[in-house]
């Protein structure tokens, strides 16, 4: 992975894999980078950890030809997001006869068209231009990817079917959702729960926790009902700034968590504002707890998660956003029923996620 110290949604999935699989495989992990020195490891003693010297791309990329090339692995399960990298360790692995099983935790689509971090039209319009260059680099290192790969996993049905309509070979390619133990919410009681909403997640950009806060900010009749922002991230004292500034009521920041589990039993609404999910762990975790799901109907596998006024919504606006949270908020029966229907997201707990990945390692 390219850094196992970023403690986020892949580095938490790659962990739950690599207890499933450590029955039957002895785990090796590679971190290219460490660039939170101050983490706690995340992953069980008994996997081996390895992270690569080097100053600079060059250096990199020769010291994990290196490595590939002096570690005889069965097989390397490819789980960095960045495509030129990724590719390079799919041809590292096909040169030293390593099967390699690369999985895409991104929509395939961000890839292409980006994403809009900005309110200002001149700056959007220029990254749509700057985007089309992009995307021809992008282009090649899925070929090479799909040229180099033993499988290619996309983590959701919504991703896969974008992949196919970018019009590549999809011969190796197979959906396979992201692992959840069936015990994640065994020991937990969810039936004392509290006036909380909760987001949990970095604090970036992409996140759209702004535009959380400014509904949150804009919500009348609040009463006795928290947002609990849980997470950190270069944003996080901008956000924190901004609300102290507006003054906004009832809103606590946590900074980050490595079990978000407690909160999750204790909150009734999960809110996740991202401008794209590959599969938003966040919100299936949240659904196991039986809370009531709002996501934003962007690119990638929210989708997947949210089936709409059935265990939640997915919005389209910060308009839509702040409705449904005034609905959820004041209409106590709603909430309830929503909630109920909550076990749409137990599809993650199908122990054939890990047969299947454990067959796909065989063959």
């Amino acid at each position: 992975m390219l850094d196992s110290s970023l403690l986020g949604g892949v580095e938490t999935v790659s962990n739950r894999l690599i207890k499933a699989l450590s029955k039957d495989y002895e785990i090796s992990i590679l971190s290219l980078y460490c660039k939170n020195k101050e983490a706690v490891n995340l992953f069980p003693d008994y996997v081996s950890q390895h992270k690569l010297e080097f100053s600079d791309e060059v250096e990199m990329f020769a010291a994990m030809e290196l490595f590939f090339k002096n570690n005889s692995f069965y097989a390397c399960i490819n789980q960095i997001q960045e495509l030129n990298i990724s590719s390079a360790v799919a041809k590292n692995c096909y040169d030293n006869d390593i099967k390699v099983y690369s999985v895409l935790h991104n929509s395939p689509l961000l890839y292409k068209v980006g994403f809009e971090d900005s309110n200002y039209f001149i700056i959007n319009f220029l990254k749509k231009i700057k985007r089309k260059f992009v995307w021809q680099k992008n282009r090649k290192y899925f070929l090479e990817l799909l040229k180099y790969s033993n499988k290619f996993v996309c983590i959701s049905e919504n991703c896969f079917q974008e992949f196919k309509n970018l019009n590549f070979n999809m011969q190796n390619v197979i959906m396979l959702y992201n692992l959840l133990e069936s015990s994640f919410a065994s020991e937990y009681d969810v039936s004392n729960k509290e006036n909380m909403v909760i987001y949990a997640g970095r604090l970036v950009v992409e996140k759209r926790v702004l535009e959380l806060l400014q509904c949150w900010e804009s919500l009348k009749n609040k009463n006795d009902w928290t947002l609990y922002i849980v997470g950190s991230g270069y944003q996080e004292t901008f956000l924190k700034e901004y609300a102290e500034k507006k003054q906004i009521q009832n809103v606590v920041f946590t900074g980050h968590k490595s079990d978000i589990r407690n909160y999750l039993a204790n909150s009734k609404i999960a809110i996740l504002n991202s401008l794209t999910e590959g599969l938003p762990t966040f919100l299936i975790e949240a659904g196991v707890f039986k809370n009531v799901l709002i996501g934003r109907d962007s690119i990638g596998g929210t989708r997947d998660v949210i089936k709409n006024n059935q265990n939640g919504f997915l919005i389209t606006s910060k308009n839509e956003l702040l409705e449904k949270l005034e609905l959820l908020i004041h209409n106590n029966e709603i909430l309830d029923d929503l909630a109920k229907k909550s076990n749409y997201v137990n599809k993650f707990f199908d122990p054939k996620i890990i047969e299947d990945w454990k067959t796909i390692l065989k063959n």
